[in-house]
């Protein structure tokens, strides 16, 4: 984890400085790779967020690569300081993530955010950024669609189309079930587009979501039922 990265992040959310959160993201764009920087992958953490009013609620769940069984969650609950503005939800949602994965007692491979990664204005989505800051690999895996341009996939499990930033190929549009909406996978930090695309196949089982964030979502709910 770069400290002095993290802790100027975490000075921009608290002093909620706008004109510094984009210069950030500017400055952190030379770290962008298209192309696979892991080895094993043995552990997997989801990763997510829910709000209610002025308070943030994460969960962060690690599951066994090979078993799919969960190894450990961990939660966070803290209040909001950085204002909406579109591109920047990142300031808002790092301090919550950071503040439960610092929880952790294993040390996961790769998270798969519910969130952007590079399909985003800046190519600087939670999933990259957070990336970047962790060292580590990361994918984005959000719901709905935040920018770049893409065709929509096949109705057909499985079926998936390009989605492209300035250009480039930076994940896809994919089906994980017949007759449901598409989500949308990106490339993170240190992960190839087509490798967050095989990632997420490997990880869709019953459900529309990867399970690692699937359950990081039912995880996530919980915790935010019981605190309000």
């Amino acid at each position: 984890m770069r400290k002095t990265l993290l802790e100027r992040v975490l000075s921009i959310s608290e002093s909620r400085d706008v004109e510094e959160a984009v210069k950030l993201q500017k400055e952190l764009s030379r770290h962008i790779t298209l192309n696979d920087k892991f080895s094993e992958l043995k552990l997997i953490a989801g990763v997510d967020l829910a709000y209610d009013k002025e308070q943030c609620f994460c969960a962060v769940v690690v599951i066994d690569a090979e078993s799919m069984k969960v190894v450990e969650t961990v939660f966070s609950q803290m209040k909001i300081t950085f204002p909406y503005i579109p591109g920047l939800l990142f300031y808002r949602e790092f301090p919550p993530f950071i503040s439960a994965y610092k929880k952790l007692k294993v040390n996961p491979d790769l998270l798969i955010f519910d969130g952007q990664g590079l399909s985003h204005q800046r190519m600087m989505g939670i999933a990259t950024m957070a990336g970047i800051i962790l060292g580590k690999p990361t994918i984005g895996c959000a719901k709905s669609h935040l920018y770049g341009e893409y065709q929509m996939p096949e109705d057909r499990k499985f079926s998936a189309s390009e989605l492209k930033v300035k250009n480039n190929v930076v994940g896809y549009v994919f089906r994980s079930k017949e007759n449901v909406k598409p989500i949308f996978i990106s490339t993170g930090y240190r992960v190839s587009p087509e490798s967050a695309l095989e990632i997420a196949k490997k990880f869709i089982t019953h459900y529309k979501l990867p399970l690692p964030t699937h359950l990081a979502h039912q995880a996530c709910e919980k915790f935010k039922k019981e605190r309000i």
